[in-house]
């Protein structure tokens, strides 16, 4: 009985067993492309200004600033003002959570080597 009672439920989250929070379905539809051009380049241009200003902090006060926090949430409002001013072809269409993290991440490259310039 307790087998057919665990059958109809509808999921189970358990991250400790491997059972992360299911897919939305409609983002796998919109969704097709996770890496694109337009979050490498906002996310390299969010990456260049965090790294000069943690360059300037690191030689005034010791310590900077990751980039991963400041352009997942500057990225996220840039691409998608884009995604509803701009045309498709232009850098406009669907802008979802995939998106943002490769945005995130091209952001923390560009400013990975900040340390090599203050640590002088």
């Amino acid at each position: 009985m307790e087998a057919e009672k665990e059958e109809t439920l509808p999921f189970i989250f358990d991250p400790a067993a491997g059972n992360p929070f299911p897919e939305d379905p409609t983002l796998r539809e919109l969704e097709v492309r996770q890496l694109t051009l337009r979050s490498v380049i906002v996310g390299s241009g969010f990456g260049l200004l965090i790294g000069a200003a943690n360059i300037y902090l690191g030689l005034k006060i010791g310590w900077g600033m990751g980039a991963g926090l400041f352009a997942s949430f500057c990225g996220f409002g840039v691409l998608k003002a884009m995604q509803k001013q701009l045309p498709a072809r232009w850098g406009g269409g669907y802008f979802g959570p995939k998106e943002n993290v490769s945005c995130q991440s091209a952001a923390n490259g560009a400013c990975s080597n900040y340390g090599l310039y203050v640590a002088a």
